[in-house]
C-alpha cells in the first residue's frame, strides 16, 4: 500500500504535526471560549459600546472567526493525522463531524462579509480624488474582499476533501 509506506515513511513528522495541531487548537479553543464570553458580558453590563446592528458582528461573529474556529479546525487536523497515524483507530466525533466544523467557518466567513459590505460606503466616502480612491480599492478594498472568498473556498475545499478521504479510508480498511 503506498499511503501505508508513505505514512509510516513520515510518521515522525506526522506525529508531531498532530501532537502541534492538538495543543494549539485546544489552546485557540480555550481563549476562544474566553473571547466570546467577554464579548458577551461587555453586552450586558456595557450595551452602550455596541449598536444592536454591531451585535452580531462584534459579540458573536469576530471571537468565533478570529480564534474558536481556527482551534477547531485544528483540532479536526490534529484528529485526522492520529487517525492516520493509527490504522486501527476509528474516526472520533470530532473527525466525523469536521466536515461541518469546515461548513461552519465558511458560514461564519460569509456573514463577514455581509458585514463588510455593509460598512464599505464609510470606507468610499472617506475618497479625496480619483487617484486616492484607485490607491485606496488596489490597497485596502480589493484585499478586504477577496480574503474572505478565499477563506470561504478554502473551508468548503476542506469539507468536501475529509469527507472523500475518510469515506476513502474506511473503504481500504474494510478491504483488507
Amino acid at each position: 500500500m503506498e499511503w501505508q509506506k508513505l505514512i509510516r515513511g513520515n510518521e515522525r513528522w506526522l506525529a508531531t504535526y498532530c501532537a502541534l495541531a492538538k495543543f494549539i487548537g485546544w489552546i485557540l479553543v480555550f481563549f476562544g471560549v474566553f473571547d466570546l464570553a467577554g464579548g458577551v458580558y461587555m453586552k450586558i453590563f456595557h450595551p452602550t459600546l455596541h449598536t444592536p446592528g454591531m451585535f452580531l458582528e462584534v459579540v458573536i461573529v469576530m471571537p468565533l472567526a478570529r480564534v474558536l474556529l481556527p482551534g477547531m479546525i485544528a483540532l479536526v487536523v490534529g484528529a485526522f493525522l492520529q487517525y492516520l497515524l493509527n490504522p486501527d483507530a476509528r474516526p472520533g466525533l470530532l473527525l466525523t463531524h469536521g466536515d461541518k466544523i469546515f461548513y461552519f467557518a465558511a458560514a461564519i466567513y460569509l456573514v463577514r462579509f455581509g458585514g463588510m459590505l455593509t460598512n464599505m460606503p464609510a470606507v468610499y466616502a472617506q475618497f479625496d480624488g480619483f487617484m486616492d480612491a484607485m490607491y485606496k480599492v488596489a490597497a485596502v478594498v480589493i484585499p478586504e474582499i477577496l480574503r474572505p472568498f478565499a477563506q470561504i473556498l478554502i473551508a468548503v475545499g476542506l469539507a468536501q476533501g475529509l469527507r472523500r478521504m475518510l469515506a476513502a479510508i474506511q473503504d481500504s480498511k474494510t478491504l483488507v
